[in-house]
């Protein structure tokens, strides 16, 4: 929303030489922000951190940059101001070592151990950490995916005689007066009990890290974290067995999705030569109705936020619920497998909401892995449509299987040789895990995602302003998702961006009715929108100035309102405040906007 206000209160200076008056016009311009920007893993910022490991300031921590394009950019350690500059040729992967005081190893400690990655054109990046026979890798999200509330998904912990290796989470700042709220599920190392809600605050670059007070009892999945801004959250165990029982640990470590990209249908597919694999569904919301459905039959759970069910399958399912949800697949202990290599891992499964039509994986050697994997998941009328490395996807596997209540979604299995590898979908798109198995070792991560907040109400603006311009945004792809909005006043729109003026004051039900037509996916999302009268910005009064010295400038406006002062002789000055709540009429903000402005001198006759 844009609003245009001219404030010509006059700005009169005396110019000591001359003492002619001269009258100084501005125009202020007053911007609201709006829309939001398509999500996915490919970004040109990220933050991200390690967790406590088996052999703190042992192992080895790297990160996996790849790039559909050629390009650079820097990885950096703010707090121990230490950088290492990168480049990656398209369509391959640049391996960066890191310094092993990256690693949290403390609980409920702010400490500044992340780690930042810059690059000039988009990329993706994914981290590794591994020493002695563990390891374990993660896809990291970018600073435009990531969000202000997560959910806590990691496993229970183990306990070795006196030595305790738990549950745990990593929280990651990304700006200063980073205000988080955190309620745990579990008892903490600091003192904190089950359920017990505390607040930090964190500058950007700066880690916390949780942990569960117990081994083989702490578990603090179901954790939930807000901020008032964006932040990052990465979770696992720091040494663990899977199931419990199942003898031959190591250390989980993945990416935590926003709640807002929550998907809601899930296909999941067995890793390579397991008898089974153990998965856990996690609920953003109360009464969640999760079905889960595969050969041998259908299952159904009912679970309120926060809370998980945990069961095994060694089948390909489709998982489906009425909210959103998260699935994680873990790996099992080599003991309970029966197969000479592999140990427990874990992912966070992408919803097929999320599907796209490239993604491009590294498999990695560190640490002894032997087997590298890639399962590739796509709707099975795309499979002839789908490519690995520029090879159809139906020359390199006999066996591909069906998933789904019809058959409509089908997986490939293939084991492929360490190092990067694209996946090309000219359908509808695909998902992708990357994994690994070595002697009592594994690793496993997701591939490429879009993560577009499917759950986010913020498609829709808040409110604005009588007879002023709103604009709305889906910023989703024609034509592979289709639109038809009701705004509230009689008006109706099928497209994906427009902008409309309200002509009466009041309160608009908002309703977009979204298809995405590659997955005949539906949903609804609905919001009152706020039409108010706009409360006049007023500028500072007049000024005398002599000539070759300066004048201040001032604004007073509604909190969180964006100045744009104009003036003679080219002047441009920007200047920021807080964003203008529209649900309520606002207070004055109480510290007016001031801007220094060069005053030129008067024209002589």
């Amino acid at each position: 929303m844009i609003i245009l206000l001219q404030g010509f209160g006059g700005a009169d200076y005396v110019c000591c030489m001359c003492r002619t008056p001269v009258l100084l016009f501005f125009l202020l311009l007053v911007l609201f922000p709006y829309g939001m920007r398509a999500q996915s893993n490919e970004g040109t910022e990220f933050w991200f951190g390690f967790m406590h490991h088996h052999d703190p300031g042992q192992n080895q921590m790297v990160a996996m940059i790849t790039s559909k394009y050629s390009t650079s950019g820097v990885v950096k350690i703010p707090g121990f101001n230490w950088d290492f500059p990168f480049t990656v040729a398209a369509n391959s992967v640049t391996i960066v070592p890191l310094p092993s005081y990256v690693e949290n190893t403390s609980s409920e400690v702010v400490e500044g151990r992340a780690v930042q990655v810059i690059s000039q054109l988009p990329a993706s990046v994914y981290i590794h950490q591994y020493n002695a026979m563990r390891s374990e890798a993660t896809v990291v999200l970018p600073v435009s995916s990531l969000g202000a509330e997560y959910y806590v998904m990691t496993y229970t912990g183990f306990q070795e005689n006196n030595n305790v290796y738990p549950s745990e989470f990593l929280l990651i700042a990304l700006e200063d007066e980073t205000k988080l709220s955190i309620r745990v599920s579990d008892q903490t190392k600091g003192g904190k009990a089950a359920g017990e809600t505390f607040d930090i605050t964190l500058n950007a670059g700066q880690t916390y890290q949780v942990q569960s007070l117990l081994g083989s009892t702490g578990d603090l999945t179901g954790s939930h974290v807000t901020g008032n801004k964006k932040f990052n959250v990465l979770a696992g165990c720091r040494w663990t067995q899977v199931p419990a029982g199942c003898f031959f640990r190591d250390n989980l470590l993945e990416q935590m999705y926003p709640v807002s990209t929550w998907g809601r249908q899930f296909v999941t597919a067995p890793y390579a030569n397991m008898p089974y694999d153990v998965f856990r569904v996690l609920a953003s919301q109360d009464d969640t109705q999760i079905t889960v459905q595969d050969a041998t039959g259908t299952q159904q759970y009912i679970l309120d936020a926060g809370k998980f069910v945990e069961y095994q399958r060694s089948v390909p399912t489709f998982v489906s619920a009425d909210r959103p949800i998260a699935v994680g697949q873990y790996l099992i202990g080599s003991n309970c497998s029966g197969y000479p290599v592999g140990d427990p891992s874990m992912i966070f499964l992408n919803s097929i909401e999320q599907i796209r039509d490239t993604v491009t994986l590294y498999n990695s050697s560190f640490e002894n892995i032997t087997e590298n994997y890639i399962a590739v998941i796509t709707k099975t009328v795309d499979v002839p449509l789908t490519t690995f490395d520029g090879q159809p996807l139906t020359d390199l596997s006999n066996n591909i299987q069906t998933a789904g209540p019809n058959g409509e979604f089908s997986f490939a299995r293939l084991n492929v040789k360490t190092g990067a590898h694209t996946i090309i979908s000219q359908g509808c798109g695909v998902i992708a895990t990357a994994y690994g198995y070595g002697y009592v070792e594994s690793y496993a991560y997701a591939g490429g995602a879009s993560f577009k907040p499917l759950n986010a109400q913020s498609l829709i603006p808040e409110g604005g302003c009588l007879n002023d311009t709103l604009y709305f945004d889906t910023k989703l792809p024609e034509p592979r998702y289709s639109f038809l909005w009701d705004l509230g006043d009689g008006t109706t729109s099928t497209k994906g961006a427009f902008s409309h003026v309200y002509s009466q004051l009041g309160t608009f039900n908002v309703t977009l009715y979204l298809t995405d037509n590659c997955l005949d996916l539906h949903d609804t999302l609905t919001r009152p929108v706020l039409v108010t009268l706009r409360q006049a910005v007023t500028v500072a009064g007049d000024a005398d100035v002599c000539e070759g010295k300066t004048v201040q400038l001032g604004a007073t406006d509604l909190p969180g309102a964006r100045f744009e002062w104009r003036g003679p002789n080219g002047f441009f000055q920007r200047s920021n405040t807080r964003y203008c709540p529209v649900r309520s009429p606002p207070k004055r903000a109480n510290t007016p906007l001031s801007v220094l402005f060069p005053v030129a001198p008067p024209s002589r006759p």
